[in-house]
């Protein structure tokens, strides 16, 4: 016996028209974004919520924002492949919960931040889910946050290339490049 966790698979038998109904949709759709996510930790697992971990944190961040390539004569960077939710790349992390780097000088600061119930992003005001910018969770003595990961969610577009004629829109419009 085999355990099946697909839930394509689990839930519609092989061989059937739903199965091929979501080849045709995954070949010539695809999905909208791909996720991509960094990890921190430290090698002992002690705590990273700490100005250092966060340093580093940010450190990954503007890497990952500062990245460019270029194919085929045209160079391409972060905000060009970014999903955006209006103005903003969507990215997540602990970082969110303070405006500038002053606002994790000390740990101090991070544990009244960290405390914050709910957590919010002073930014513009979104709440943060601690569980999904942070790892390993626990809390010391005085309540304060302690973890052994950081995270750091990015969404990218799914820039998968259509060639003429691939695609028909509802109306039944060729799709040109």
């Amino acid at each position: 016996l085999k355990n099946e966790n697909r839930g394509d698979r689990l839930w519609v038998p092989t061989d059937t028209p739903a199965q091929d109904d979501k080849t045709f949709v995954d070949t010539y759709y695809g999905a909208e974004t791909r996720f991509a996510q960094a990890i921190l930790t430290k090698t002992d697992g002690s705590n990273v919520l700490t100005p250092e971990g966060l340093t580093a944190l940010r450190t990954v961040a503007t890497g990952v924002s500062a990245v460019s390539i270029t194919w085929e004569g045209a160079t391409y960077g972060y905000n060009d492949h970014c999903y955006r939710f209006g103005a903003s790349c969507y990215a997540k992390s602990a970082l969110d919960a303070f405006s500038n780097a002053a606002g994790y000088a000390n740990q101090t600061a991070i544990d009244t931040a960290m405390k914050a119930d709910p957590l919010m992003n002073p930014t513009d005001n979104s709440k943060i889910l601690l569980s999904s910018v942070v790892g390993g969770v626990t809390y010391d003595s005085s309540g304060n946050v302690r973890a052994n990961a950081l995270s750091l969610t990015y969404l990218f577009k799914n820039n998968d290339v259509l060639k003429k004629g691939d695609y028909v829109d509802e109306k039944g419009d060729a799709f040109d490049s």
